[in-house]
């Protein structure tokens, strides 16, 4: 146990660990003493939207540290913050009439009242429900961020290019992942919103990931880790891509 002298104290705490979700900590006061603290500058509300990548993996399932919204809420100092992705879903994909659009449950995003909105993953919008072309997908993109600003006005609008699971094609192609980036690239530029932000994977000069998403991002074809997600290793590297913008 530390222990101070009498007078006013700053006290920081610094935890480095990727295993445990939360830490608790325990300060004895004397009986006329008080705590106050620090504020948090970025004490803000970010909120998520997207896909069973956005949703969280098999390794994210178990433990909330490897979400990609704590990631990404962690390492810029924001410490409240909401998931609202649903695994199999788009901005068109309601997979097949059995779960929500993004837009369908924009209420949970709206309820939280965001202040940064983070709209990732895409990857069923490349027609894991039917077969969804260049327009389709443009229409839809666009049709969300509209109404992301009209029901949140003064949020950041953060739009982050499409995301894989193992194997998926990346390369240039009407059905690939890459075409979906261009779609929704396209429809933030026809957005044209001042107060907004767009993220590419694919298509940047920083491209993370090559013609096929394979390697130590991806889980790998051996049970229990066989349904190709990625891997924390890859929610560290695109929390930190995030961030960094």
């Amino acid at each position: 146990m530390a222990m101070f002298g009498p007078g006013e104290k700053t006290i920081e705490i610094h935890i480095q660990d990727d295993l445990q979700s939360y830490g608790a900590f325990e300060i004895g006061l004397e009986q006329d003493a008080a705590v106050w603290p620090k504020e948090n500058p970025n004490r803000f509300k970010m909120t998520f939207e997207g896909d069973s990548i956005c949703q969280g993996s098999f390794f994210s399932g178990g433990n909330p540290r490897f979400r990609l919204d704590r990631i990404v809420a962690e390492m810029i100092g924001c410490d409240h913050h909401y998931n609202n992705a649903v695994g199999g879903t788009g901005s068109i994909s309601d997979l097949s009439g059995t779960k929500t659009t993004y837009a369908q449950r924009f209420a949970g995003v709206q309820e939280f009242g965001s202040d940064i909105h983070v709209i990732c993953g895409f990857h069923n919008d490349t027609g894991n429900s039917g077969a969804f072309t260049s327009a389709s997908r443009r229409a839809a993109f666009l049709s969300y961020l509209q109404q992301c600003r009209t029901n949140l006005p003064k949020a950041t609008i953060v739009l982050l290019g499409a995301l894989p699971l193992r194997g998926d094609l990346i390369a240039p192609g009407d059905l690939s992942l890459h075409q979906v980036e261009l779609d929704a690239k396209f429809a933030f530029d026809t957005f044209a919103d001042a107060n907004s932000l767009f993220i590419p994977i694919f298509t940047s000069s920083r491209q993370r990931i090559t013609s096929t998403a394979v390697g130590r991002f991806f889980m790998n074809a051996t049970a229990p880790y066989s349904d190709g997600h990625p891997t924390p290793v890859f929610y560290y590297a695109m929390g930190q891509f995030i961030a960094e913008k």
